[in-house]
């Protein structure tokens, strides 16, 4: 009998909806069913690094890159304070967060509401960023 369930990973490839606004996700359907002493599929992706729900895979990856960041750049005279110690590099591939696109929009003079969507708002920064050059 078929039990499908979805995992999901982060970052990936797709938009999931409004809820995850501008951030991308790998998912895909895996069947949770297993005979007595078989593996299942869900049991698998579980394994490889998949996750049961958005948040989850978002949570465990940005606790393992801050984690990655930590062991980087801790001083060996300082280890108190490596759970401080944050990365500020900027990273170019990851979209730009809402309040920053609100700010860009501001400092840019373009108007736009709650509602207005992260990819119209980018289109309308590019388009007066691009004006601002020529």
């Amino acid at each position: 009998m078929k039990q499908p369930t979805m995992v999901y990973r982060y970052p990936g490839h797709k938009a999931l909806g409004y809820k995850h606004a501008g951030e991308l996700y790998d998912h895909k359907v895996v069947d949770s069913y297993a005979e007595e002493g078989e593996e299942s599929e869900l049991d698998a992706a579980l394994a490889d690094g998949w996750f049961p729900s958005p948040a989850e895979a978002k949570a465990e990856t940005v606790d393992e890159t801050v984690d990655e960041t930590v062991d980087e750049t801790v001083d060996e005279t300082a280890d108190e304070t490596a759970d401080e110690t944050v990365d500020e590099t900027v990273d170019e591939t990851t979209p730009p967060t809402r309040e920053e696109l609100e700010a860009k929009a501001t400092e840019l003079g373009i108007e736009f509401t709650k509602r207005t969507k992260d990819e119209t708002l980018l289109e309308k920064i590019e388009v007066a960023l691009a004006e601002q050059e020529d």
